[in-house]
Order: C-alpha cells, then sequence, then structure tokens
C-alpha cells in the first residue's frame, strides 16, 4: 500500500513538471479584450493570437521573455493596431520578440518604437 502511495505522488509530481513548460496561446478579443491584457498575462514563452479586426490601442510590452504576438489570419492587413484614438499613441515592442501576421498603424511617429 506504501509503495502504490509513493507511484502516485511520484506520478503528480512528473505530470506537474510536464505541465510547467506548457506555452499558452491567449485569444484577443475573447477571452481577452485587449491585446495589452492579453500581454499582461503572459508568461514566459506564452503567445498571443489576436483575431481579425482594428484594435484602437497602445502596446507596452510587459517585461516577459519569449512572449510571441500575431494576428490569427494569414493576412496582415485585416489584422490592424491602430493608436490613432489615443492621447499619446506608442506601441512598444522589443526587438527580440517576434510579431507576425498583423499591421501597426497610426503611431504618433508612424512608427513602432523598439525599446532596448
Amino acid at each position: 500500500m506504501k509503495r502504490h502511495f509513493i507511484a502516485v505522488v511520484a506520478l503528480f509530481l512528473l505530470l506537474g513538471l510536464c505541465a510547467v513548460g506548457n506555452a499558452t496561446i491567449r485569444h484577443v478579443p475573447f477571452p481577452y479584450p485587449t491585446i495589452q491584457s492579453a500581454l499582461n498575462a503572459c508568461l514566459p514563452g506564452d503567445s498571443v493570437e489576436v483575431a481579425d479586426g482594428t484594435y484602437f490601442e497602445n502596446i507596452q510590452w510587459p517585461a516577459t521573455d519569449q512572449i510571441k504576438l500575431y494576428g490569427a489570419s494569414a493576412n496582415p492587413a485585416t489584422c490592424i493596431i491602430d493608436g490613432s484614438n489615443a492621447l499619446d499613441p506608442v506601441i512598444v515592442i522589443p526587438p527580440e520578440h517576434p510579431v507576425s501576421l498583423l499591421r501597426v498603424s497610426e503611431s504618433k511617429m508612424d512608427m513602432v518604437k523598439h525599446r532596448r
């Protein structure tokens, strides 16, 4: 009986360690209503998948390593981050983080700022 208990505990520990390495894909706009809220919820290695549409928001990349941000479709023209409605539109994406399949427009300086 004791061996069985130890084997079950060891199995749960092993499964728990395997689950730690799994990355999560966080979806915008559901359940995350904004790209920023999805980015803020990320753990290292997570991804944010953004559905087609235009998202009027500023982006400040969180201090989390290995986050990927990408549009859900293969067409960057249908997934847009637009900073035009913000008082001080800024989109800050560190250059070491991959961003793909989406378009950034109308930032104050008409460019994406890269934080170093």
